[in-house]
């Protein structure tokens, strides 16, 4: 009887570790990699203003030469300075929903015209 149970409690556990989400690869053919790429290179930028926060360093500024450079610096500054971001998933959630805009913004959507 607890072999079967130690089965299900070790499938249950690896198919949670599995379903966390990780950024997938784009292939460069496909119509929304570069929204996808800035929208995860945004993602990290928040996570790494919001970790030099949490440790009392000093917010490290983006390479000048950056894609979408001041895009990504002012997602940064606003990570840093707003005590309300708590939290990765909270920074991660702002960051996606700040880089859609951003892409709508551009007009380059899905609905933008050619």
């Amino acid at each position: 009887m607890r072999r079967p149970a130690l089965f299900c409690l070790l499938l249950l556990c690896s198919s949670l570790v599995l379903a966390h989400g990780h950024p997938v690869a784009v292939a460069d053919d496909h119509p929304d990699a570069p929204r996808l790429r800035l929208c995860n290179r945004a993602e990290d930028v928040a996570l790494q203003a919001l970790g030099d926060r949490d440790k009392g360093r000093p917010l490290r500024p983006l390479p000048a030469e950056e894609a979408h450079a001041t895009f990504l610096q002012s997602l940064a500054r606003q990570v840093y300075e707003e005590p309300q971001i708590r939290s990765p998933k909270f920074a991660q959630s702002l960051a996606r929903g700040r880089c859609n805009e951003y892409w709508e913004a551009r007009g380059e959507g899905q609905n933008a015209r050619p």
